[in-house]
Parts: C-alpha cells; sequence; structure tokens
C-alpha cells in the first residue's frame, strides 16, 4: 500500500520538446529518446471530438478578427495557468486572493473540501511511462483518505460536453499509469475539475457510482492502441 509522502517534482518545462509540431518529452529520468506527450496521442486518435471543434472555433473568431483565435487561445492558458498556481497555493496553506476572480470562485467549493480532506503531494510536474513511451504533466496529485488521487483542472466557457468528458476519462487514465510507473505508487482516484465563468465548477470523480480509476486506465488503453495502429500504418 502507498505511503504518503510529497513526490519529488519533475519539472515539465526541461523535457517538454516539440518535435514535427507535436509536443513530447525528452531528457532527465526519460533519456534520450522522446516519448509522446498524452496529449498528442489524444489529439490523434480523437478525430472529430477535438479537431473539427476546434476548426470551428478557429473559424469563428478569425471571422470577426484576424488573430483573434490565437489571441484566445492564450488568454485561455493564462487563465488556466493562473487557476493552478492560486489553487496549488490555497492548498499549501496561503490565504485566498482578496479578490478572487469568476474561475477560482467556479471552484471554491469543491477546493475547500480538498483543504479539509486532503493534503498536496505534487502539483504541475511531468510524469512518464518507460514502456509506453509517453509523458504528461499533472496538474495535482492529493493524498485523500490513504491514496493518491490524480487531479486535472480546466477552464471552460461552457460545461464540457460527453464527448469531451470521454476525452478527460482516457487522459486521466494516462496520468495514473503514468504515476504509478514514474513513483511505483498505487492510484485511488482519478478526476477533473472544469471551473467555469458563470457556475459552480463541472465535477467528475471516480468512485462507486461514476466510474473507476481502472474505466479510465481501459479508456487510456483504447486510444493507446488507436495510437500506435496508426503509427505503424503511417511507416
Amino acid at each position: 500500500m502507498s505511503a504518503f509522502a510529497e513526490l519529488p517534482r519533475h519539472d515539465p518545462a526541461a523535457l517538454r520538446r516539440v518535435i514535427d509540431g507535436r509536443r513530447h518529452y525528452v531528457g532527465g529520468d526519460i533519456g534520450s529518446t522522446p516519448f509522446a506527450s498524452v496529449t498528442t496521442v489524444l489529439s490523434a486518435t480523437s478525430g472529430m471530438d477535438l479537431s473539427w471543434g476546434f476548426r470551428r472555433w478557429k473559424a469563428k473568431n478569425e471571422a470577426i478578427a484576424p488573430g483573434l483565435s490565437d489571441l484566445a487561445r492564450d488568454v485561455a492558458a493564462d487563465r488556466g495557468n493562473k487557476l493552478d498556481l492560486e489553487v496549488k497555493d490555497i492548498l499549501l496553506g496561503k490565504p485566498w486572493p482578496a479578490e478572487p476572480d469568476v474561475w477560482l470562485q467556479s471552484m471554491a467549493p469543491v477546493l475547500r473540501q480538498w483543504k479539509a480532506i486532503a493534503s498536496l503531494a505534487l502539483a504541475d510536474g511531468a510524469v512518464f511511462h518507460a514502456i509506453d513511451r509517453i509523458a504528461g504533466t499533472l496538474d495535482l496529485v492529493l493524498w485523500i483518505a490513504g491514496g493518491f488521487w490524480v487531479i486535472d483542472i480546466k477552464t471552460s466557457e461552457k460545461p464540457w460536453t460527453p464527448e469531451r468528458i470521454a476525452i478527460a476519462l482516457a487522459q486521466l487514465g494516462a496520468y495514473a499509469e503514468c504515476l504509478r510507473w514514474t513513483y511505483d505508487v498505487e492510484v485511488a482516484g482519478v478526476g477533473f475539475v472544469v471551473a467555469l465563468p458563470d457556475r459552480e465548477a463541472q465535477v467528475r470523480l471516480s468512485g462507486p457510482k461514476s466510474f473507476t480509476v481502472e474505466d479510465a486506465v481501459a479508456a487510456w488503453h483504447e486510444r493507446r492502441q488507436q495510437y500506435r495502429e496508426q503509427q505503424r500504418r503511417a511507416r
């Protein structure tokens, strides 16, 4: 059984590389062979789930003003990074911002629950799986009720659709496998939180009435197999 410990952090910024237009991780404990990022695998295997939605979103913004889609993407990334830092600080015991923005307000109910029951084991840390040759960056690993939980945090203007949730489930499965490999620990649970601008965050956590960690891992294995088949056909 795993025991609580603050997990040593691998800095993702030192490991990320863009190769042939797609994110990979290389160096450090990963070694000299690039590992595809989890998001690279999911983007390659999601088809309409991601690429069509992104193209529609980009076309809508570009019709308003050239370059608007790039600006909107950067704004979304900035707000996500800001939220990640604020959540980490609060879990480490720092005070809440005097004037929290809508994204932190959206997360407030679940964050207060975590403050009461969880300890922060890792934030913004790179993990990898040497056999699958994939890697990714975890937003949070929490210690809850005697086990490690992998938590992904996102912001969105609208609640996620079932199709987007299915992709997130596979992503959580990949992160669970990578956490196990990197630190040789058991994973008790996984989940995601989507902060929204006008309501309480959308929260999905593994459990008896929702899904299991192994359900998420199975969803990841399906995507991983699709990616391997794509790679074989491309050779």
